[in-house]
Parts: C-alpha cells; sequence; structure tokens
C-alpha cells in the first residue's frame, strides 16, 4: 500500500504529507482547490512526463516521494532493482528549474525506463484520460488479454514468439532472392571470367620461369660460343697456347720430382692433381652445356606468346598471378552459390513454412481462448454494470480478422456496447455518455480485480456524471474494490466519499499573498461537515443530517 505521499514545491503546494490507509482513501475538495495536483504528483512517481510547469512558482526544484508498505510478492518481482529493503520502498522524482530530471528508488538514481517498470508493479490510476484511453482497439485487446489471465498469456507469448521467427525468416528470404538475382545477372560474365583464366591457366612462377627460358634462348649464340671456348681454355686444344689441364699436369710432374728432394711437396703435388681432375669436370660440362644449347625461333615464339597472354592477363585484372587465382576462386565459388541458391532458397521456404504453421497452430488456439475469455469478460461487466444501476444493458467484443496475421494474433477486438434494450450493440466510444463511460470503467476494473496483483488502484473523477443512487452504487462498487486493494480516489459525489475509511479535503488558501494547496486529513466530525458542503447545502441542519445518513448507510453496506 502507499503509506505516504510527500510533495514539495509542486505546483499550489508549497510541503504536504499526505498519510493513506488500507481500503478506500477519498479525496474531495471544491472545484479548483488542487485536487488534480495529487493525481499528477501520484502519476509523476509512476513515471509520467515532468513538465517544468509542476515546479512551484520561484522555486528552484519539486520533490514528490512516495513510501510504500509491499508485500512479498509483489517484492519478489522487483528484485532485480537491487536497492530494495524488505518490506519497504520509497519512489522519488526531482524536478529541477534547470529540467534536470531524477529518479531514485530507495535513494538510489535510476533510470526513467527502470523507475516507470517499477510503477507498473504497485500502482494502476483511472482517470478521465480511460475514457479515450478505453476507445482504442490496442487497449481492448489487451483487456481481454490480461482478463484471459494464465490460461491466455502463455499461448499469446508464443505466437508474438513465432510472428518473430517468421518474420526473420521473410527477411531472410527476401534478402538471398535480392542476392540471387544480383548474382544471376552477373553469372554469364562471372563465367566469361572464369573461362578466361582457366583458358590462360597461369602458374604461379611460370612468369619468371618464361622470363628466364626466353632470355637464354635469346642469347643462345653467346652461350654455345662461349662453352666453347671456355672447354678448350680448359681441357681442348685452341691454337693459341697450353689448355689449363695440360699447364696443371706439367706442374704435377715438376713437384713429383722436386719431391724427391722435400718430401713435403708431396701434399702440394696431390692438390693440384685434384685441380686437375675439377678441371676435367669443369670442362666437361661447359663441352656438354655448349652441345646442348639449341636456338629455336618456334620456341621463342612459343614463349614470348605465352607470356604476352599472362602479361594481358595480369593487366586486365590488375593483379599479380596469385591474386588472379584467388579471385578465380571467388568467382567459382559464387557461380556455385548460384547454382545451389534454389536449394537453399527452398530450405528457407520450408523452414517459414514450418514456422508459419506453427504460428497458425497457437494463433487459432489463442483466438479460441479469446473468445472464451471474451464470453466470460461480458458476463461480469454486465453483470457489474447491473450492480452500478445499468440494467438490461449489452457488451460484447467482437473479432476483425486482420488482413495479415501480426504478432498479437489473427483478429483486433471491438467492445460493443448498448444501454438501451432494443438497441443493438455499437462501438463504445460513439454512444456512451460520460456517466455511462465512468461505471462501464468501474465495472471493468471490478471484473480483472480478482486478476490484479497491483496493491494500488488509483480513480481520478470516475463517477463524473452520477449522482443519487446511482452514485451510491458506484461508491459500494468502489468500496468493494478496496477489499483486495488499497484505493485512493478523488471524487465529487457525496455518495461515493461516504464509503471512505480515510477521508482527505483539499482546499485553496492565500497565505501571505500566494495561492497555497492544503490538505487535511478529516476528524468524523470534520467529515460530516465535507459531505454536507459537497450536497451543496450549508454546514448545517438538513445538509448535516443527510451527510450523517450517508456515512451510516455506507458503513452499513461495508459490513
Amino acid at each position: 500500500m502507499l503509506r505516504e505521499l510527500y510533495i514539495e514545491n509542486f505546483a499550489l503546494v508549497d510541503k504536504a504529507a499526505l498519510e493513506f490507509s488500507p481500503g478506500l482513501n477519498v479525496l474531495t475538495g471544491e472545484t479548483g482547490a488542487g485536487k488534480s495536483i495529487i493525481v499528477d504528483a501520484i502519476s509523476l512517481i509512476l513515471g509520467s512526463r515532468a513538465s517544468q510547469e509542476f515546479l512551484r512558482s520561484g522555486c528552484e526544484r519539486a520533490v514528490v516521494t512516495g513510501v510504500f508498505d509491499l508485500s512479498q510478492e509483489i517484492l519478489s518481482k522487483l528484485q532485480w532493482m537491487e536497492v530494495l529493503e524488505e518490506g519497504l520502498l520509497l519512489l522519488s522524482r526531482e524536478i529541477s528549474s534547470t529540467g534536470r530530471n531524477v529518479c531514485r528508488v530507495n535513494g538510489k538514481v535510476v533510470t526513467l525506463s527502470m523507475f516507470k517498470e517499477v510503477g507498473t508493479y504497485i500502482i494502476d490510476l483511472y482517470g478521465q484520460f480511460e475514457h479515450h484511453k478505453i476507445h482504442d482497439p490496442r487497449e481492448q485487446l489487451n483487456i481481454l488479454d490480461h482478463f484471459g489471465g494464465d490460461t491466455l498469456e502463455p499461448v499469446k507469448e508464443k505466437v508474438s514468439a513465432c510472428y518473430e521467427r517468421v518474420r526473420n525468416l521473410d527477411i531472410q528470404i527476401n534478402n538471398f532472392s535480392k542476392k540471387k538475382e544480383e548474382t544471376r545477372e552477373k553469372e554469364s560474365f562471372l563465367s566469361y571470367q572464369l573461362n578466361e583464366i582457366d583458358a590462360a591457366d597461369p602458374k604461379i612462377g611460370e612468369e619468371e620461369e618464361l622470363e628466364e627460358e626466353i632470355k637464354i634462348l635469346s642469347g643462345s649464340g653467346i652461350l654455345t660460343q662461349g662453352s666453347r671456348e671456355i672447354y678448350s681454355l680448359l681441357f681442348g686444344d685452341n691454337g693459341r697456347a697450353a689448355a689449363v689441364y695440360d699447364l696443371l699436369s706439367d706442374i704435377v710432374k715438376i713437384l713429383q720430382e722436386m719431391s724427391d728432394y722435400d718430401s713435403s711437396l708431396q701434399e702440394k703435388a696431390k692438390e693440384i692433381d685434384s685441380i686437375s681432375y675439377m678441371i676435367q669436370d669443369l670442362a666437361e660440362y661447359f663441352r656438354s652445356y655448349g652441345e646442348n644449347i639449341e636456338f629455336s625461333p618456334d620456341r621463342l615464339f612459343q614463349l614470348e606468346a605465352r607470356l604476352g597472354i599472362i602479361n594481358q592477363l595480369k593487366n586486365k585484372y590488375n593483379k599479380t598471378i596469385r591474386e588472379i587465382l584467388e579471385f578465380r576462386k571467388e568467382i567459382a565459388a559464387a557461380l556455385e552459390d548460384l547454382h545451389f541458391s534454389d536449394e537453399k532458397l527452398k530450405k528457407l521456404q520450408d523452414k517459414r513454412d514450418e514456422a508459419h504453421r506453427e504460428y497458425m497452430k497457437y494463433a487459432e488456439e489463442l483466438s479460441a481462448l479469446r473468445r472464451t475469455a471474451a464470453e466470460e469478460l461480458s458476463q461480469e461487466v454486465v453483470h457489474a454494470l447491473g450492480d452500478l444501476e445499468m440494467k438490461n444493458v449489452e457488451f460484447q467484443a467482437a473479432f476483425h480478422p486482420l488482413k495479415e496475421p501480426g504478432r498479437q494474433g489473427l483478429e483486433e477486438v471491438e467492445f460493443l456496447f448498448s444501454a438501451n434494450p432494443g438497441e443493438p450493440p455499437k462501438p463504445l466510444g460513439k454512444i456512451a455518455s460520460g456517466g455511462e463511460m465512468s461505471r462501464f470503467i468501474l465495472a471493468l476494473k471490478s471484473t480483472r480485480a480478482r486478476l490484479d496483483s497491483v496493491p494500488v488502484l488509483v480513480f481520478d473523477e470516475v463517477d463524473a456524471g452520477i449522482g443519487g443512487f446511482t452514485a451510491h452504487k458506484v461508491g459500494k462498487k468502489i468500496s468493494n474494490l478496496s477489499d483486495k486493494h488499497q484505493i485512493i480516489c478523488v471524487t465529487h459525489s457525496p455518495q461515493v466519499a461516504a464509503f471512505g475509511k480515510t477521508h482527505l479535503a483539499i482546499s485553496k488558501k492565500l497565505i501571505e499573498g500566494r495561492a497555497v494547496t492544503v490538505i487535511s486529513r478529516l476528524s468524523p466530525e470534520n467529515r460530516i461537515l465535507e459531505i454536507a458542503r459537497m450536497l451543496g447545502g450549508s454546514e448545517k441542519g438538513t445538509a448535516i443530517q443527510h451527510a450523517g445518513k450517508l456515512i451510516e448507510e455506507a458503513q452499513e453496506k461495508q459490513l
């Protein structure tokens, strides 16, 4: 329950601490006294928009703090906040003239979204704005689904999950189809590129090998002639001087004669003899090398043509051979993807069809549950309206198929209502008067009360346009709700106010030249005077007697 509401520098309120009790708390006062300020303050700690218009003139900041005493059930839902103390919750909102807006939970600063989420667990606020809000088909669908309770909600979640899966697969199929079409438009060009590279059949390192062979063929004459001359100088008869091999042989012979006198020279003779063998091997190499070199114009032409093809390929793609071969892999992969894309697309479509079948299964189950819930809701609302002096009314939830299945299911809901016998039900917002709408919202809330775990309900003039005996019925209905919820009710109706267990009066006074809203908790005697004022009479005589009787009758109805 809301134990206390502290307001400082908020609108016309200087400082005020409102203490609330369990059960029904009523707030009354003259028109313009500032009753709406209390509702605005409560809205603020629910996370509504913080306007600087709320800031009291001449003040730097305004603060609204709500102190809540909560059940373990509610606290368990708020454990994620990690700022809660057992059984106690403080919600505080601060507005400053600089535009700074601070939200606190038990003194810890939190984001506005976190602040709002906490509020949804502890307070429901019903005011004149509900008359407009309830006309929205989305809100009507939410009301029906909420009424369906734990049976309906899990199926609704499955419908939403299946819808999201179908939607994601549709996106994948669309993207894949676009990519496939773009690739198919390039298929002939990609095939041409692949065939061109395959026809050239370039090899890594081939370019260097071609250039080397072309260079050798281009210098074949010089290489042949040079090899012959080297052979002659090393081993053959060059006609100019003795060959190197012959000279080394002569040196060996001389060293052998010298070693007869100096044996240490034998080693040198062996070394030169070994060199002679090396010279012989070298000479044989150059002889064979020169004989094997053959100048072939055809071969040179072929090599140069092949090198031209490779260079042309490199220039065309502006890549090295290694990069061209990597590019070929990419082209081949793209073409392969294209060839297998039909199969991939079919797999995606099969998945999508399966997801859609699952969606339809749960969506149809959800529709059936909604129709069952709609019948029960209709019966309960009609019964509750009968308690509020609206006899022979008709209320039903009509279902209209959506053009396209959606996240919420296959249909939208429209509340149809008729307050007069013989008149067919029509859309709620088009025919219900203000008083009828007020009672309808109250009846709707009373049917949902058994499902709501929200501990605090705030009613802001939901009795508008209602008077007399009907207002008494409205008061009783609100009082009945207070058996399971703490109710804070702003009312103009003396019949409703008479049911209050706690009565707060709101008035406007002039203090030091400034208008100030003052909130007072009424004693039993002053409560009679306030209800007498609301009855439109003086605070004496019959008005006081009537007020006392209203309170007495209300107390009897609560027993």
